[in-house]
C-alpha cells in the first residue's frame, strides 16, 4: 500500500496568512494613493475657485469599494452672505479599479481598457441653503 506524502498544515497556514497580508497591503496602499489625488484634487479645486467663493471642508474618506468623498463642504459665494452646504460629495465608479482608470484619464493617460469606465457618477448628499438666501 502506497503512503501519500504528508503536507505540513504549518506551512499551508503561513502561506495563506502570506497571501492575506500582501493582498491587504496592496489594496491599503492602492486606497492611501486614491486618498492622496483625492487630496491634491479637492486643495487644487479649493485654490482655483477663490476668486469666486471661500470653500472649506472637514475632510475626505472613502468606502471600502473605493468611493472618495469630501465631507462638510461650505461654500460661500463672493459677494453674497449666505452659505451653501454639502454634507458628502463625491465620484462614483462601477468599482475601485474603474476609480484608478478615471485618475488616469484625467492624468493624461488613457489606461489600460482604452478609456473612459463604463459610468461614474457624481454624489452631492445634504445639500442645504437657506431659504431667505440672497442669491
Amino acid at each position: 500500500m502506497a503512503r501519500r506524502p504528508r503536507v505540513d498544515g504549518g506551512l499551508l497556514k503561513k502561506i495563506l496568512i502570506g497571501f492575506v497580508l500582501l493582498a491587504g497591503l496592496g489594496y491599503g496602499g492602492a486606497k492611501a494613493y486614491v486618498h492622496y489625488k483625492a487630496s491634491d484634487g479637492v486643495d487644487a479645486a479649493v485654490m482655483a475657485i477663490a476668486p469666486f467663493a471661500k470653500m472649506e471642508y472637514s475632510g475626505i474618506s472613502s468606502t471600502l469599494s473605493g468611493e472618495p468623498t469630501v465631507d462638510d463642504v461650505r461654500i460661500q459665494v463672493n459677494g453674497y452672505r449666505d452659505e451653501i452646504y454639502i454634507g458628502r460629495m463625491g465620484i462614483n465608479t462601477p468599482s475601485f479599479l474603474a476609480l484608478l482608470e478615471l485618475g488616469n484619464l484625467l492624468g493624461g493617460s488613457w489606461g489600460t481598457n482604452g478609456g473612459v469606465p463604463e459610468y461614474f457618477g457624481l454624489i452631492a448628499e445634504e445639500i442645504r441653503v437657506s431659504a431667505s438666501a440672497d442669491y
